[in-house]
């Protein structure tokens, strides 16, 4: 058995060096998938853009934590409000515009604070979402948490999510109501940054190729690049902070250029 020679190239054939290259024209991923400095209070007051099927929900919990010395030095790019009266402002922000922002057959995840699970639920139930009532529970594994009294309380250790859906929505796949992750890491940038490999898990419940994605406090932007890597059709997260968010649209720019999309 042997193997035939290579032709010998063509004294005519063109120069290939020699043609033009077209220029290469963005990915859908590019002009999809977005971070934008804004104030989410003032995006859902006037916007009327393409609605969203999926949208997750990170308020500020609204328990002084950036009064904490959880919150780190007072010099952190990530220091935000955190009074009750911000979280229900936003909750009901959320609430006010939903058709402004909900597709009728939507899902959102909405992560809270356990000192208002009882009060939010019933918000939301008024507000027109159907709400499941066990909530998600995403396991810090690493052990991080606030030891809010050490000498009478529990160090708190995990964070929690309800799960709600517009039109009667049917998740994608079944996944396990508990997580277990560590911290996200600690150059994401941001006090309260969610770890993708955490979100991921929740999200593939309810993002897939036809997921038009809203993030209305993305952060560090983990949730939108989790959606991006679920193969959502358009992700858009909305930041307050001018440089969390300029950190987070270089983050997604590196992700998208690794091609992390599905």
């Amino acid at each position: 058995m042997f193997l035939a020679e290579p032709d010998e190239p063509s004294s005519d054939a063109p120069d290939v060096k020699a043609l033009p290259v077209p220029p290469v024209a963005p990915t859908p991923a590019l002009a999809n998938h977005r971070i934008e400095q804004k104030d989410f209070l003032k995006f859902a007051a006037t916007y009327s853009g393409p609605k969203f099927n999926f949208v997750h929900c990170d308020f500020p919990y609204g328990i002084g934590i950036d009064k904490s010395d959880a919150a780190g030095s007072a010099t952190h790019e990530s220091q935000y409000e955190d009074s009750p009266e911000l979280f229900w402002t936003l909750t009901n922000a959320l609430i006010d515009n939903k058709d402004r922002l909900f597709l009728d057959s939507a899902h959102m995840m909405f992560w809270f604070s356990p000192k208002y699970q009882f009060d939010l639920i019933e918000k939301l139930k008024a507000g027109g979402f159907w709400v499941h009532e066990v909530p998600l529970i995403w396991h810090k594994s690493d052990g991080a948490g606030i030891a809010s009294d050490f000498r009478r309380r529990p160090k708190h250790v995990y964070e929690t999510a309800l799960w709600c859906s517009l039109g009667d929505r049917p998740i994608i796949q079944l996944k396990n109501d508990v997580f277990a992750a560590p911290l996200a890491r600690s150059d994401e940038g941001h006090i309260s940054a969610k770890p993708e490999q955490m979100l991921h898990h929740f999200l593939s419940m309810g993002v897939d190729n036809l997921t038009t994605f809203l993030d209305p406090t993305c952060g560090s932007g983990t949730s939108v690049r989790a959606a991006l890597g679920l193969g959502a059709e358009s992700a858009l997260g909305l930041e307050l902070n001018p440089d969390t968010a300029s950190s987070a649209q270089l983050r997604l720019a590196r992700a998208l250029s690794e091609g992390k999309a599905a």
